[in-house]
């Protein structure tokens, strides 16, 4: 993207309510995975097989991190290398306070999605998780507020994702705030979302590196 470009999607994305971002980037991740341009041998998911329990080979159990941010990063970058995505679990707080006590991180194949409800949705995604139980537990320390890693569940009930389709996982993708920003402007002039990630592909030398 040339400089010019780029000054002009700063000044959009300045403007831009965060919450804006945070529902285009869902939406870009919904026509990602829905992708007519991804037939089954471009989607990672066609190469998982349920019922294949997998372990993951090294454990991170014991490991040390600042805050909640890194504590992510260290789960989702051990999920990378091993071909699986991950979902941010729940927070458990110390009584009467807002400090988190516990923090926990699941594979994206944790638990089951819920029927869907009466009214009907314009798209639906497909279901792909499997109840697999694969996570992490975070301890929070009360003095110093680091996270330490204390439980550490890596039995997967599924196959692991390849390398070469590891960046179509959700978890493992980088959506820039330039990249939101360019979504958004065209979206909102009533471009088709379809019509948008072509754009975005060819700006950006293919999927990859979406």
């Amino acid at each position: 993207m040339n400089t010019a470009n780029s000054r002009v999607l700063e000044r959009i994305s300045s403007t831009i309510q965060p919450i804006s971002f945070t529902i285009f980037e869902e939406i870009l991740n919904n026509a990602l995975d829905q992708s007519k341009e991804n037939d089954v041998d471009d989607d990672p998911e066609s190469y998982v097989v349920v019922g294949q329990d997998f372990e993951e080979p090294v454990s991170l159990e014991g490991s040390v991190v600042k805050d909640d941010d890194e504590a992510y990063e260290l789960y989702n970058s051990h999920a990378f290398r091993n071909g699986f995505g991950t979902r941010k679990g729940k927070k458990e707080y110390r009584n009467g306070t807002k400090i988190v006590r516990q923090r926990f991180f699941v594979c994206a194949y944790d638990g089951f999605k819920k029927a869907d409800g009466v009214v009907p949705k314009c798209y639906k995604k497909i279901d792909r998780r499997t109840g697999c139980k694969a996570s992490v537990q975070f301890d929070v320390d009360k003095k110093t507020r680091v996270y330490v890693l204390s439980k550490y569940s890596r039995v997967h009930n599924h196959s692991m994702v390849p390398a070469n389709k590891r960046y179509l996982i959700r978890s493992h993708r980088n959506i820039s705030k330039e990249q939101l920003a360019f979504l958004t402007t065209f979206s909102c002039s009533g471009t088709k979302i379809a019509d948008v990630l072509r754009a975005m592909r060819k700006e950006v030398g293919g999927e990859a590196n979406l």
